[in-house]
């Protein structure tokens, strides 16, 4: 069976693959960053849940942290980046 082209890939957002792309000291940062791009570029479509956000608020809850947590929240929702369930 065909895949049809114009079907586009939905991604669930969980708390470690944001937490990843938002937090630079990440071991793994780079990395998610350019798969994250990739698939914005791919048009893909990310979903999560309020539940998560909690989790990525908690996540980044250090002091330090929470302008990231709340930076990067704001930002996937404004431009719709990121669908929440």
């Amino acid at each position: 069976m065909a895949r049809r082209k114009d079907v586009k890939k939905k991604i669930f957002w969980d708390a470690v693959g944001i937490i990843t792309v938002t937090d630079n000291d990440d071991s793994l940062h780079e990395q998610a960053i350019t798969i994250r791009d990739e698939l914005f570029q791919e048009g893909a479509k990310f979903v999560t849940t309020d539940d998560v956000l909690v989790e990525v608020g908690n996540g980044l809850s250090k002091l330090k942290q929470r302008p990231l947590a709340v930076a990067a929240i704001k930002c996937d929702l404004r431009f719709g980046r990121v669908r929440c369930n």
